[in-house]
C-alpha cells in the first residue's frame, strides 16, 4: 500500500474540521456525523488518543503509518502544506497540485477525494481554462462541464463545473457515473486523447443530469470535442429523448459518404451541417438553441447549419448520457470515437461559442491532445 499524507484540522472557534489528503481537501461529509456545534477546546476527560485504531479499539488502519504529527492549536494553511510538504518530500509522496483558480482548485480536490490523480501540468492546464472562460464573462452558461482529463479514468469521470457558479449547489451526479453494461475500463482513458472504447457498443456514461433540473429548457446548448472520426450510422456524443417528442442530441452520422453533425433541442426538428468530408474533422461542436426559432450549429467561430422552424421545447426527465443516446430509458447508438470533454448548459452567442472554442483548444493544446 503506497504511503500517502493525511492532514486534519480542528477549528473550534469556527466549528469545523477540514481533513487533506496528499494536500487536497476532501470534501466535507461532518453534516453526517456532526449534529451541533463543535466545542472550542477538547472536553475535559476526552479519551486518550489512539494511533492505527478508534477508541473503541475495534477497527485498525489497514497499513503502515510511517509517521504522524499533532499540534496544540489549528495551523493556518501556510504551516499545513509546509508539513505537508516536509512528510512528502521524506517519504517520498506525490502531493496535489495547488493552482491559483479557485474552481480548478476545487476540481483537483474533487479528483483526489474520487481516488484520482492530477499532474501539476494538467491542473495548470485546467486553471489557464477556468481563466480564460471567466474572462470571458461566460462562466454563467455551464451547468455541468467535464473535460475528461487527470491522470487516470478515476479523474476524468469528475466534472469542472456543476452549475453556473461554484456557489450554488451542484446539479446531476457529483461524477459521471459509468454504468454501462462493459463499462468504461482505465485502458479506454487516455490523458492525451480522452475517452475512448474502440467499438464501442456498451459502454456510456450518465451525468445524472436532465433538463428539468435546468433553469429553463427553452435555450440551452450541448457541446463536445469530438476527435476525427468516419461516423457509421447515428453515434451520439451526447444525448437524452423521450421518443420523438422531445429531443436534446449532439451527433454524428454519414449521409452520402460524408460526415454530417446534427443537434437537436427539443420536439423533433434539427440542424444537420452539410458534409464535413469523408472523416469528420475533430473540433468543438456546440449544438444551441437560442430561441425558439434559432438552433444552430456551432464551430471553429462560425455557424455550420441553423433551423429556423418554431419549435416549443418541453422539460423531459431522462438524464444526458455521454458517449449513447438515452433512448427513452436505454443507451443507444453509442459512440466510438474519442470524446475530450462535454458541456451541458445555457444558450451561447457566437461570439460566446467562439471564446468557448478559443479556450478549449488551448487546453486540448496544452494536455498535448490532437487538434486535428
Amino acid at each position: 500500500m503506497p504511503l500517502r499524507v493525511y492532514a486534519n484540522v480542528f477549528d473550534g472557534a469556527a466549528s469545523k474540521c477540514d481533513t487533506f489528503f496528499n494536500s487536497a481537501l476532501i470534501p466535507s461529509q461532518a453534516s453526517a456525523y456532526i449534529t451541533a456545534a463543535l466545542p472550542a477546546t477538547t472536553p475535559a476527560g476526552s479519551a486518550t488518543l489512539h494511533v492505527g485504531s478508534n477508541a473503541a479499539v475495534n477497527n485498525f488502519v489497514a497499513g503502515p503509518i510511517a509517521e504522524y504529527l499533532i499540534y496544540n492549536r489549528s495551523l493556518t494553511t501556510l504551516e499545513r502544506q509546509r508539513v505537508e510538504t516536509y512528510l512528502a518530500r521524506k517519504w517520498g509522496i506525490t502531493l496535489a497540485p495547488q493552482v491559483a483558480n479557485a474552481e480548478a482548485q476545487d476540481w483537483v480536490n474533487r479528483v483526489y477525494a474520487n481516488g484520482g490523480t492530477v499532474s501539476t501540468s494538467t491542473a495548470s492546464a485546467v486553471s489557464t481554462f477556468c481563466d480564460a472562460i471567466e474572462s470571458a464573462g461566460i462562466r454563467d452558461r455551464f451547468y455541468r462541464l467535464n473535460l475528461f482529463c487527470g491522470d487516470n479514468l478515476n479523474a476524468a469521470l469528475v466534472p469542472l463545473y456543476r452549475n453556473s457558479s461554484l456557489l450554488l449547489s451542484g446539479l446531476g451526479s457529483a461524477t459521471d457515473a459509468n454504468p454501462g453494461a462493459g463499462p468504461f475500463v482505465s485502458g479506454d482513458y487516455s490523458p492525451t486523447v480522452g475517452l475512448f472504447k474502440s467499438g464501442n457498443t456498451s459502454a456510456y456514461l450518465d451525468t445524472g443530469l436532465a433538463t428539468d433540473a435546468l433553469p429553463t429548457a427553452a435555450t440551452g446548448h450541448l457541446a463536445a470535442w469530438m476527435a476525427s472520426h468516419t461516423p457509421t450510422g447515428f453515434l451520439y456524443a451526447l444525448g437524452a429523448d423521450t421518443g420523438v417528442s422531445q429531443r436534446y442530441w449532439l451527433v454524428s452520422r454519414v449521409v452520402s459518404s460524408q460526415a454530417v453533425v446534427r443537434t437537436q433541442w427539443g420536439q423533433n426538428q434539427n440542424a444537420e451541417t452539410a458534409g464535413l468530408g469523408a472523416s469528420m474533422p475533430a473540433g468543438l461542436y456546440i449544438g444551441n438553441r437560442a430561441s425558439s426559432t434559432a438552433l444552430n450549429i456551432y464551430q471553429d467561430g462560425t455557424s455550420l447549419a441553423s433551423n429556423t422552424s418554431s419549435t416549443t421545447p418541453a422539460a423531459i426527465s431522462r438524464t444526458f448520457y455521454v458517449a449513447a443516446l438515452n433512448n427513452d430509458g436505454s443507451p443507444a447508438s453509442f459512440a466510438n470515437f474519442p470524446i475530450a470533454g462535454y458541456s451541458i448548459g445555457a444558450s451561447l452567442t457566437l461570439q460566446q461559442a467562439t471564446d468557448y472554442d478559443l479556450a478549449y483548444k488551448a487546453l486540448i493544446a496544452a494536455l498535448g491532445r490532437p487538434l486535428t
